[in-house]
């Protein structure tokens, strides 16, 4: 699996901009690129729930877990989720786990160096509320023109089509290859851009100590995204074309 390290002073500006930052406030601990350092966004992590009250704010989802926001800072565009604490029964659950906010940021990170596309990470917060971890937040770049997976039936455009659900089989190729999984593949965590598919939502993806156990979570993410073509949305092309790539590409297919 490849190592993420932060650059060293001399291993010149594109290192740099890349190296990680700390932020620290009473109650609250945040985490950046160097490239995205700016007031505005130093003020953002500061206080990360402004955002979701902004005039212009655009909320894309908000339920019980997690809500999710866009805004806009420096001339571009962001996204926003917050991981909401449900109860104080999952307060001190929060306490032996990691952040999944910080589990995002560090598979954001990770994925462009072995080849998988997904929205570049910004930054993440945690506040803390007595020493026990509370709310978390992870920022990264919203991404235009695209569309989500669930869109995608059987008369969609076939060049998009067969690009994507390739670009899909081709994710389970690579995950395998860097024993990753992502526990939640399903048709909405995927964007459809017009040059690119992006992988989303990382916040139960992990990394694997031996191949086996990547295997075995494999097998469920691919029972998870070939349930959404069979019974959540059923799609016969799909489904057919879907369970040809990953034959070809060794995956046992039930």
């Amino acid at each position: 699996m490849t190592a993420i390290q932060d650059a060293t002073p001399d291993s010149g500006y594109a290192l740099l901009s890349d190296r990680a930052q700390t932020l620290h406030a009473k109650g609250l601990n945040a985490h950046f690129l160097s490239r995205y350092d700016s007031p505005m966004l130093r003020t953002l992590l500061l206080n990360p729930d402004a955002a979701f009250a902004e005039p212009d704010v655009e909320l894309l989802k908000t339920d019980i877990k997690t809500t999710l926001c866009t805004t806009s800072f420096d001339g571009n565009r962001f996204v926003i989720k917050r991981y909401n604490i449900k109860n104080t029964w999952h307060r001190l659950r929060q306490a032996v786990r990691s952040p999944r906010a910080k589990n995002c940021w560090i598979f954001a990170r990770l994925l462009s160096d072995i080849g998988i596309i997904t929205a570049r990470p910004v930054a993440w917060a945690q506040e803390r509320q007595a020493g026990f971890r509370g709310k978390s937040w992870f920022v990264c770049e919203h991404i235009s023109n695209g569309a989500r997976g669930d869109t995608l039936n059987d008369h969609s455009d076939p060049v998009l089509m067969e690009r994507t659900l390739q670009d899909v089989t081709r994710l389970f190729v690579l995950m395998r290859q860097n024993q990753l999984s992502h526990g939640d593949m399903k048709p909405p965590n995927i964007l459809m851009t017009p040059d690119q598919t992006v992988l989303l939502d990382l916040d139960a993806m992990r990394h694997h100590t031996s191949q086996a156990a990547c295997e075995r979570a494999l097998t469920t993410d691919i029972a998870r995204w070939m349930q959404w073509w069979r019974k959540d949305q059923p799609e016969r092309a799909i489904n057919a074309r879907m369970e040809t790539l990953l034959a070809q590409a060794g995956f046992s297919v039930t």
